[in-house]
């Protein structure tokens, strides 16, 4: 598998490196004038990335020292991609961003990733931002102790549990 850009009469490979037995790319965003990619593909299958990537127009990178990581499993993923307020969020099955805690759901801005903590009980697999409120929807049934069952609504103005250095 990998990645090809149109000009406007053919189709052109600009990538090969996602080329583990299983890898996919989910979904994509621009952000700050580079192209992000998320999905299921990780360096344990043979891709050059953890989940995310990013294209500068030359040259692919990780997104951050390590991009976003699943422990005790290596099925991880990233399901949705999107810019919210001059931030990257991503969405999906993982526990980390770098070294952050970040179950499930992250942001970039550019420079460092931060968590919002591990509230969740299951994976999220949409983010949307309709009439300045942000909303989730996934596989949850609970966040921390309380019943939000599969969308949730966020209330936590600029909440962050924590951010990579």
């Amino acid at each position: 598998m990998g990645v090809a850009k149109f000009n406007g009469i053919t189709w052109s490979r600009v990538t090969n490196l996602f080329n583990g037995c299983c890898d996919e790319i989910a979904t994509s965003a621009v952000y700050n004038n580079e192209l992000y990619v998320g999905g299921l593909f990780g360096k344990y299958q043979g891709s050059a990335f953890n989940f995310i990537a990013k294209f500068n127009g030359t040259t692919w990178s990780d997104v951050g020292s390590n991009g976003v990581t699943h422990t005790g499993n290596s099925n991880g993923q990233v399901h949705e991609l999107k810019v919210i307020d001059s931030k990257l969020f991503a969405v999906g099955v993982f526990t980390h961003a770098d070294n952050i805690e970040a179950q499930y759901i992250a942001s970039w801005d550019g420079s460092k990733w931060c968590g919002y903590g591990n509230g969740f009980d299951n994976r999220i697999t949409d983010i949307v931002k309709a009439n300045d409120t942000i909303f989730i929807g996934g596989g949850f049934w609970t966040y921390n102790t309380d019943s939000v069952l599969r969308v949730a609504k966020w209330i936590g103005g600029n909440f962050v549990v924590a951010c990579a250095l």
